[in-house]
């Protein structure tokens, strides 16, 4: 009987190898290498991709059988001792008791997002590594070449440095001098002995001990033979110790530190600048600052509220009341840990946790003539950057906060004493550690003011050469450290890079299927996309411009690179 076996492809378009992985987010099936693909691209990369035969057997199974009690399921969860039990199993009764299914399902979502970040984003980066690896084992093998001839080279310059001393006539004549002065001393030190021991004979008999004094001279300490100071190895004019130590010291071990990789190998910018997604935020009326927490979810505020929003469906997932000095500044944050960080009033900053559950607040000298502006999250160091003005002087200034909330560093003026900042808007970091703040002077213009980690000002980028005023809102910055800023005056974003020259504008109008009129930016860093909210409505879009090098995917085989010139030695 014959039996047909339906084969079935990779989905993917031009692909004609079998199928072996199955993703659940977007009902795809795909062989080895669009797996890899699929989940190391920027847009797919959060995809929760299995083997295709665990399709349908990611459900828990029910009645699992106690490994004490055979006759009994597991039914809880301990939370104390952190394992499965079942309702014989004693010495629990007082131990916290979780449901086991709920104490699965949080496990198993951990441990899917971990694995989901370990294939996008940790086997991507060893990719990038294990070609790195290739490259220098074949520099390797090329240098040790040259360092072995190098090292024959020197150590026959050596030999030669030790031949010509050891065989220049100086030297013989200083070993025969030597020579005959042994012979001096040893004469002198046995006429000594003869004479003491004699001496010693004829202390009872004078007549003999008489004449013999008489006929041998006693010896005195002038009789002692002078010897002169020779030097064994005698350095020729032409040669000093510089010409035996340089050889020695030619070659050296240095430690590089840990193996990285650069963006510059990850990533690449893709000009134009391409609309990804948008969606309408339900829960607001404007976007006046948007902080981005994860790809499907940000904090966007307006007048009155702040709000944590799908990126997905525009629906409001928590909605936080808040009644900060001013709401179109950049007043609240999120740091690498998932907190959100908030200007409650003009004296107060409050952190929300992850799970919306715990709330501490931190007030700054209540009634202070110092009011608070904005606030950033930095996600390298943990530290908190808040902008500051004096109501009644009408200075501004940046300061620096540790993790413990301890002041670290106060930014306010140049080297010439003059002010920074007039109204810091919007903050934030750059990956070389520059503060970068949206500087508003007024309602027409302003500047983006830039200071190094130390607080020494660097530049500050008043807009296109030749170009209209320039007004700054939402700024942010990408992989490469550029800086991104929002000008309200053109209804564009300005590109420039870290040394503050301009790079090009793009107008998310024109890019997107929605009218944003640029207000608030925000960065994700694990998918390179850039939020942009409109200051007009509650719309937001997605764009991006960085991309993956797609190539580094291919699977690196170093197999023929494998040296197999183990315990060979060059003579």
């Amino acid at each position: 009987m014959n039996s047909a076996v339906e084969v079935q492809f990779c989905k993917r378009d031009k692909c004609q190898e079998g199928m072996e992985y199955f993703c659940h987010t977007c009902q795809n099936q795909f062989c080895r290498q669009c797996q890899q693909e699929h989940a190391t691209s920027l847009d797919t990369k959060h995809h929760g991709i299995t083997l295709y035969r665990n399709k349908s057997s990611h459900h828990p199974s029910k009645g699992e059988t106690c490994s004490v009690h055979v006759d009994c399921i597991y039914e809880k969860f301990c939370k104390p001792c952190s394992i499965p039990i079942c309702g014989q199993c004693k010495g629990h009764k007082q131990h916290k008791q979780l449901e086991l299914l709920t104490v699965y399902g949080n496990r198993q979502k951990q441990l899917k997002e971990q694995m989901i970040y370990i294939q996008s984003d940790i086997v991507y980066q060893f990719q990038v590594l294990l070609s790195a690896l290739k490259n220098d084992i074949k520099f390797c093998r090329e240098e040790k070449k040259h360092l072995i001839s190098a090292m024959n080279a020197l150590s026959r310059r050596i030999k030669d440095i030790i031949y010509e001393v050891v065989s220049d006539g100086n030297y013989y004549t200083n070993l025969h001098r030597c020579s005959i002065q042994e012979i001096k001393l040893k004469k002198h030190i046995c006429k000594i002995q003869y004479y003491d021991e004699t001496h010693e004979q004829l202390k009872k008999r004078p007549v003999r001990f008489l004449r013999f004094i008489k006929t041998i001279r006693p010896p005195t300490v002038e009789d002692t033979p002078s010897l002169t100071l020779h030097s064994i190895l005698l350095m020729t004019p032409d040669i000093n110790m510089d010409d035996v130590m340089k050889p020695l010291t030619k070659i050296k071990l240095t430690n590089k530190g840990k193996r990285h990789v650069e963006n510059k190998k990850l990533l690449k910018i893709i000009l134009p600048v391409n609309a990804i997604d948008s969606f309408i935020a339900k829960g607001v009326d404007r976007c006046y600052h948007i902080s981005c927490v994860t790809p499907d979810r940000v904090w966007i505020n307006d007048e009155s509220k702040l709000i944590l929003a799908d990126t997905k469906t525009g629906e409001t997932l928590h909605n936080l009341p808040c009644s900060p000095q001013n709401p179109r500044l950049g007043f609240h944050s999120v740091n690498n840990k998932l907190e959100l960080f908030y200007i409650e009033n003009k004296f107060t900053i409050s952190k929300l946790s992850n799970d919306m559950k715990s709330k501490f607040s931190s007030t700054f000298k209540k009634y202070s003539a110092w009011c608070l502006t904005c606030i950033y999250c930095s996600p390298s160091t943990g530290q908190i950057l808040i902008g500051k003005t004096n109501s009644s002087t009408k200075e501004s200034k940046i300061e620096k906060y540790n993790k413990q909330g301890k002041l670290e560093q106060s930014i306010q003026k140049n080297n010439n004493e003059q002010s920074l900042y007039n109204l810091p808007g919007f903050i934030t970091e750059n990956s070389n550690g520059d503060v970068v703040v949206s500087d508003v002077y007024g309602r027409s213009h302003g500047a983006v003011v830039v200071t190094d980690r130390d607080g020494r000002h660097r530049f500050s980028y008043t807009g296109r050469p030749n170009g209209p005023d320039f007004l700054p809102l939402g700024i942010c910055t990408d992989a490469f450290s550029n800086i991104l800023v929002c000008d309200s005056n053109s209804s564009c974003v300005h590109v420039i890079n870290e040394n503050g020259q301009f790079y090009r504008v793009w107008s998310p109008q024109s890019e997107s299927t929605l009218k944003t009129i640029p207000m608030s930016l925000s960065y994700d860093v694990s998918t390179h996309l850039v939020w942009v909210g409109s200051v007009h409505d509650n719309a937001v879009s997605a764009f991006r411009y960085i991309h993956r090098h797609s190539h580094l995917t291919d699977t690196i085989d170093l197999s023929d690179d494998v040296d197999t010139s183990q315990g060979q030695q060059s003579t």
